[in-house]
């Protein structure tokens, strides 16, 4: 008998993401701009997924917004952010061991004038909060911190860490790349005083070519692509129903036992060590 144990790079779509993809491309594949029955019906398939992934969230549906996945998500989060916020803050501070998309980002960051700077896990392995309070200053514009370790499943202190950068100085925005916690252990971006957060649909038992952000109300996020104006006008270009579908029923199963499988998760984790 085969035992699949890569969930952290992609996952098996389950039976409720088969489904909905199914039915969108069987009966509900209209364009969702279009203003006639079929395109009103994909707008209902994409917008009940988008209240499904606010649900899980525990934010409104107005501020998700829909990708190709979490590395388009990252980028449109970083780069949006700091070109809206970053003509006179030009200081960006990020974990060590961030997830290539937003490393990469904040590399070409860089060559645009940006002051990038890492804060490495202290000698104990550790990320400690006071390691990136050091490096907060007016300068700021953007803090961005993974919630999981994509590599080795580390948490590191990213509640602790954003509420003191907003204590500190509100007008810090705030970016969590939550892909490898979505749906794994319990979290609402408030919680995490993140102004921004990025998650994918293929970590969670959706299919793979579909993400979202989130964006608190209020914060400004510039588009990265140029279209029309889907999604707010902050990410143009048609939406693929069929994904964002999987993408809100895999939500909906997942978002109703995060607890149960968690500790069902801890568990085997013990009995295989």
């Amino acid at each position: 008998m085969e035992h699949y144990l890569d969930n952290a790079a992609t996952t098996k779509p389950c039976a409720e993401a088969a489904a909905a993809v199914m039915s969108c491309i069987s009966a509900h594949y209209g364009n969702p701009s279009s203003l006639h029955r079929k395109g009103l019906e994909a707008q209902h398939e994409v917008e009940y997924a988008r209240n499904q992934i606010a649900g899980a969230l525990g934010c409104k549906a107005q501020e998700i917004v829909f990708t190709s996945g979490a590395t388009e998500s990252s980028n449109l989060a970083i780069r949006g952010a700091v070109a809206a916020y970053g003509r006179k803050r030009k200081k960006i501070v990020a974990s060590a061991v961030e997830h290539a998309s937003v490393k990469a980002t904040l590399s070409y960051l860089e060559t645009l004038g940006f002051t990038v700077v890492t804060v490495p896990p202290a000698a104990d392995g550790e990320y400690h909060t006071e390691d990136f309070l050091r490096e907060i200053d007016s300068s700021v514009c953007l803090v961005s911190m993974m919630l999981v370790n994509n590599e080795n499943g580390c948490r590191l202190p990213v509640e602790n860490v954003f509420r003191m950068v907003k204590r500190n100085d509100p007008e810090i925005i705030t970016h969590c790349d939550a892909v490898q916690g979505f749906l794994k252990i319990p979290f609402k971006p408030r919680t995490l005083c993140a102004d921004l957060v990025s998650v994918s649909g293929h970590k969670v038992h959706a299919l793979k070519g579909v993400g979202a952000l989130y964006i608190r109300h209020g914060v400004r996020v510039k588009p990265i692509l140029c279209g029309s104006e889907q999604e707010r006008g902050l990410r143009p270009g048609t939406e693929s129903v069929p994904l964002i579908a999987s993408f809100g029923a895999a939500t909906e199963k997942l978002s109703l036992n995060i607890e149960e499988r968690l500790e069902r998760v801890s568990q085997l984790r013990s009995s295989l060590i």
